[in-house]
């Protein structure tokens, strides 16, 4: 895939994630969603770092590197 096959797919991505809840909601229910969506991350930030970390870890391990370092922690 070319550079500009991805430039596109990802504003066409951005775009329909924008304007089909305000299309579907309005713009005030929208911002409403988005402001509940920032309050829930700053309540919660600790969790969603965890969430993002674990992630990134589960993608770049195979399940049982994964799992030998989580028992790795418990038994020795």
């Amino acid at each position: 895939m070319t550079e500009l096959a991805i430039i596109a797919g990802l504003s066409i991505a951005g775009a329909m994630a924008l304007g089909i809840p305000l299309r579907v909601f309005g713009w005030r229910a929208t911002w409403n969603g988005f402001r509940a969506v920032l309050r829930w991350i700053r309540r919660h930030r600790w969790w969603a770092l965890l969430t993002l970390i674990v992630g990134a870890v589960a993608g770049l391990w195979t399940f049982e590197d994964a799992r030998a370092v989580l028992f790795g922690l418990f038994f020795r």
